[in-house]
């Protein structure tokens, strides 16, 4: 593939609250991120962000705004978290501290992880930051020693985060995972980079590349981990989107239609102006309801 943008992954997650102003400051103050760009627009409420970790970015959006109403903040959906997000960073014991200060849910507290010589050890907690979105922090302990993963180091940013992975990932729910990543593979070019079965064959845990980008695909299971939603059982709603930089927005956009995404918008030019950029992209959903935008950079 292409390389991405200047500053961009090739994957990067939207999350949305009802008060974004504050989320932005609050995410900064908690977990650490760089606040790089903030559009504001009618009554100061935010029409576009951009938060990075050193390699990472997400982007922090107003719930129901720009005139859509299924980008949900978790309370609107009883807690209900469509994604979740996963971020490396390097000093864990001291990120967990920082994030209970500020004032984050700790809901697993700090542990050790160790996946065997094939993979790797990591040193983890999970958390849910005050707009009710799950976050699980790690910090990289060893490499296997025979880990070769798919996914296009060239493509991860700078510094570069632990061997197979990008800075920031993001886990998607669907009620059938083992279909959704067949699907995400057909649609839009994804590789599994691991897939882990467990009993009546669902799906432990997966891990799907596109060049530099990853995402993990799961069960929902509303018994054992009931904020874990699928847009399409709940109205449509989610609680993040997720942007992917491709080479060939047209041709992404077609391969994702014939293979039954909904195209909610056709590819559009929209230029930013000389300060900024000019892309094309289009939005589709997954089979799942999750909403994909496709990015092409024309300029900057």
């Amino acid at each position: 593939m292409k390389p991405t943008p200047k500053g961009w992954p090739r994957i990067s997650s939207a999350a949305y609250y009802p008060d974004a102003a504050t989320a932005i400051d609050w995410l900064c103050d908690a977990f650490g991120f760089t606040l790089r760009l903030k559009v504001e627009g009618e009554g100061g409420k935010i029409a576009h962000s951009e938060l990075v970790l050193p390699g990472g970015l997400v982007m922090v959006g107003e719930a129901g705004g720009h005139g859509r109403p299924w980008n949900q903040a978790p309370a609107a959906i009883g807690g209900g978290n469509t994604q979740n997000m996963f971020a490396y960073v390097d000093e864990i014991d001291a990120h967990c501290a920082r994030a209970r200060a500020a004032g984050a849910t700790i809901v697993e507290e700090l542990r050790d992880s160790d996946y065997g010589d094939d993979y790797w050890a990591d040193r983890s907690y999970e958390c849910v930051d005050l707009g009710g979105h799950h976050w699980w922090f790690a910090q990289r302990m060893r490499d296997g020693a025979t880990l070769a993963p798919k996914l296009d180091a060239s493509d991860v940013g700078t510094p570069a985060p632990p061997k197979g992975w990008p800075r920031i990932s993001s886990s998607l729910y669907y009620a059938d995972a083992s279909a959704a990543i067949d699907w995400l593979c057909q649609a839009l070019g994804f590789e599994v980079q691991i897939k882990v079965e467990g009993e009546g064959g669902a799906i432990v845990h997966s891990e799907l590349v596109l060049g530099g980008g990853l995402v993990m695909v799961g069960e929902r299971d509303l018994v054992k981990a009931p904020h874990r939603r699928v847009p399409i059982e709940i109205g449509g709603a989610g609680t993040q989107n997720l942007m992917i930089f491709v080479d060939d927005v047209a041709a992404s956009c077609e391969r994702a239609r014939v293979a039954g995404a909904k195209i909610l918008q056709e590819p559009k030019v929209s230029d930013y102006g000389e300060d900024y950029w000019a892309d094309l992209s289009g939005e589709i959903e997954d089979l799942g309801g999750h909403r994909w935008w496709l990015t092409q950079r024309l300029r900057g």
